[in-house]
């Protein structure tokens, strides 16, 4: 199976991303996001205990929106504007399945892992996030009134940069920019579906209460960036709701 995808840029950072702030776009950039053969071929697999899919994409884009880091204000807030990127190539794998060991456990994994170049100046594209994978083993009760979910996620170090000249301000004058190191998580839920139309779910998120960061949330920061210290991921934290539907 194949497929066109639609075009695109960077997402850019999440407003709620500690200490960050946007500038508007650089004066006079024409900012068109134009895709040049995109394409995902898909092959898939599915028995009667288990599924797989696998999918391979190779994209290019003329104009791709990529978000550049300037520096921090006087007040010490990160500061970042998107800039047009005139020949971009992203390229990766994703893949997924899941097999089920015994009446009731199941157990489900994904990785995906991409690479970003910047054509118009030889330079990878450090947008792109590092290699991921999760795994779940999942257990269901009887008619799945109740079940438990145990998953890890893990996230491979940020390695593929542009070198220190090219990154400029990206890394706020640093010498050396934020590499963030893998990680791996646990993280345990359980639900309980006590009539038709009430279930309580409770989930004990980031187990072993790791410190960590995503990518997405420190690009640009330098290796020193006091910063960093704000825009870890929580530790051990719990969460537990109550859902009721009716019709």
């Amino acid at each position: 199976m194949a497929g066109l995808l639609p075009g695109g840029g960077d997402p850019g950072a999440d407003p709620g991303t500690p200490g960050s702030g946007h500038r508007p776009p650089v004066a006079g950039l024409r900012l068109p996001v134009q895709p040049e053969h995109p394409g995902r071929p898909v092959p898939e697999g599915e028995g009667r205990d288990w599924t797989s899919a696998v999918a391979l994409f190779y994209n290019r884009y003329c104009g791709f929106i990529e978000r550049t880091t300037l520096g921090t204000d006087p007040a010490g807030v990160h500061l970042f504007q998107y800039q047009n990127v005139q020949k971009v190539r992203i390229l990766g794998a994703e893949a997924n399945g899941s097999v089920g060991l015994c009446p009731g456990l199941r157990f489900q994994g994904s990785a995906a892992w991409a690479q970003g170049d910047n054509l118009s100046s030889g330079q990878p594209l450090g947008s792109v996030a590092p290699f991921k994978a999760v795994a779940a083993l999942r257990f269901r009760g009887f008619r799945e009134a109740w079940g438990t979910d145990l998953v890890w996620t893990g996230v491979a170090r940020k390695t593929r940069l542009p070198p220190p000249d090219a990154l400029q301000a990206e890394s706020f004058g640093a010498a050396t920019p934020f590499r963030a190191p893998g990680y791996g998580v646990l993280d345990a839920l359980a639900f309980a579906q006590l009539a038709p139309n009430l279930k309580v779910t409770l989930g004990v998120f980031n187990l072993l209460d790791q410190t960590y960061w995503n990518w997405e949330d420190v690009r640009g920061f330098g290796a020193a960036d006091p910063g960093l210290a704000r825009a870890t991921q929580p530790g051990r934290n719990v969460s537990a709701t109550v859902a009721m539907s009716w019709s």
